[in-house]
């Protein structure tokens, strides 16, 4: 009997991404201006001190580890979250994570709703509603095939992939590249893309046979494959897309100018002295 790996993959998941208890956090000011917080899963650790600190900050997240994921004890974890709390304490910040997926937190972003998301790419279409950090990362997106399949695509590029008229798996509100996008809108190539809210979403369709291939951070999607055992299943292609450096990426309806530039140089810092190399050496080993 075919397994059902679409309810498999994505079961657990889903569980994660719904199931979270929350808080309300006490309306914000100072820094941040006047506004009503939303529900977040997590408080910082700082905030157990006893005198508050001088700001408070909702970041958004969606599951994507091992950047940004819930691990034991349901506690937040990641590279992203562990950077932004390094950040928080040099800002004399509180920080509160709200969950949900990627699309629904850019429209909590332009809408106010959370203070800030990490991983982001800088497009005309965001910056206005959004402020951009300096970048911290660069981002490359893998191409994912059937692992029986792989001798069957010899393509160069994802664009060739999908020229080939293979289906291809994406996450929505994702960007990947101006390329990719131009043939996402393209009528041509428009119905060989689907969306999807997370990456198992793609891992399960690529196993059912539902998609030909799908996209993935490449950090990402080793980690999803490792930890699920799909290696018998899936395995990277030779294509992939650099979409180039990522940013952390605030509401304008909430950050002002003096905040970024203070996030800015709390970044800096971080990666003059040594600390996110350290970081990023814990994630990758």
């Amino acid at each position: 009997m075919k397994k059902n790996w679409r309810i498999i993959l994505a079961a657990g998941l889903v569980t994660l991404l719904f199931g979270c208890g929350s808080e309300s956090k006490p309306e914000a000011k100072g820094q941040m201006g006047d506004k009503a917080a939303p529900a977040a899963s997590k408080v910082s650790a700082q905030a157990d001190k006893t005198a508050p600190r001088s700001c408070q900050l909702t970041m958004g997240f969606d599951v994507w580890e091992p950047y940004q994921f819930i691990g034991f004890g349901r506690e937040i974890q990641g590279l992203d979250v562990e950077l932004i709390e390094m950040i928080a304490d040099k800002l004399d910040c509180d920080v509160q994570y709200q969950q949900d997926s990627w699309g629904n937190l850019l429209s909590l972003l332009k809408g106010g709703k959370i203070d800030f998301v990490l991983g982001a790419s800088m497009t005309e279409d965001r910056k206005a509603y959004a402020l951009f950090s300096d970048p911290y990362r660069s981002e490359e997106f893998q191409l994912y095939v059937r692992a029986d399949e792989e001798h069957n695509h010899r393509q160069a590029s994802v664009v060739d992939f999908v020229k080939d008229n293979n289906s291809l798996g994406i996450i929505g509100g994702y960007y990947y590249g101006d390329e990719l996008t131009a043939m996402m809108d393209d009528d041509k190539y428009a119905g060989l893309f689907n969306s999807a809210f997370m990456g198992e979403i793609n891992v399960a369709r690529l196993i059912d046979g539902d998609i030909d291939g799908f996209l993935e951070d490449s950090f990402v999607g080793a980690s999803l494959i490792r930890r699920k055992g799909l290696e018998r299943y899936v395995t990277p292609h030779q294509a992939s897309i650099k979409t180039g450096d990522v940013y952390v990426m605030f509401s304008k309806a909430t950050i002002k100018p003096d905040m970024l530039q203070r996030f800015n140089a709390a970044l800096k810092e971080i990666k003059s002295n040594g600390q996110y190399d350290k970081l990023v050496n814990k994630y990758s080993g």
